[in-house]
């Protein structure tokens, strides 16, 4: 709600002659804030939304998501766009490029990261909240995705994929990549920095593809594909 601190009362009389309120011939300063601020109560909607230019909606949308910024899932699409078809189909977008969504690979009983075979998808190594969500999310909408975790447990490597950043799209967090900074296995060394370099491919192809819809279901089989192999090369006992 606005605030009418610090406004003159000659001010306060013109914006309560625009919103058509009565006011006494010997009304106060605090009478006309109190007025005000229950016109605004009680019509708090805008029934004009529509009638505003597109780049000013789009930035109503951007503030309206920062609330759905989070480390898990927004668990729907916002109440926002389902109100009509125009603002559901300038809304999406933007949801799904400014928010953070996050999926997680699950080693399962047996500690080990299972590989995705031939006929198998990600959602078949991801926990079941993370497969509930790839599952059910659109093409389009995975497409319009800027900004995804990957957490694959076990080894505990962290993903984080910003497909707005062109030059570095992705940030990479384990406690093992620290490890083999100190290892004198040269042989460790070269398969963490060739592990390094794929996941750093497959993110800029991702951040380098023209057109809206960025992300991919296979982006992330590439991901994880590329960690598990990495992992269990580097590290064969664990």
């Amino acid at each position: 709600m606005p605030s009418y601190e610090g406004i003159r009362l000659l001010e306060l009389k013109r914006l309560a002659a625009q919103l058509e309120i009565s006011l006494a011939p010997c009304a106060t300063l605090n009478d006309i804030k109190a007025q005000l601020e229950h016109a605004d109560d009680k019509h708090n909607t805008f029934h004009r939304f529509l009638d505003l230019p597109p780049e000013l909606r789009e930035r109503v949308y951007t503030q309206y998501f920062h609330s759905y910024i989070d480390d898990d899932n927004p668990k729907c699409q916002p109440p926002i766009s389902y109100t009509s078809r125009t603002v559901r189909r300038e809304a999406l977008p933007v949801f799904y490029g400014c928010c953070w969504f996050s999926t997680r690979a699950s080693c399962g009983i047996s500690r080990e990261l299972k590989p995705i075979t031939d006929g198998q998808r990600i959602t078949d190594v991801l926990s079941p909240n993370s497969a509930a969500f790839m599952k059910g999310i659109s093409a389009p909408d995975l497409g319009r995705i800027r900004s995804l975790r990957l957490n694959v447990l076990g080894c505990e490597m962290h993903l984080k994929l910003d497909a707005r950043d062109q030059k570095d799209p992705i940030t990479i967090r384990t406690p093992y990549i620290v490890d083999l900074e100190s290892s004198s296995n040269s042989t460790q060394r070269e398969r963490k920095e060739q592990m390094l370099s794929d996941l750093r491919t497959t993110a800029l192809g991702v951040a380098a593809r023209e057109g809206p819809l960025k992300l991919r279901e296979g982006d992330l089989e590439r991901l994880y594909e590329t960690v598990r192999i990495a992992f269990v090369a580097l590290y064969p006992d664990r």
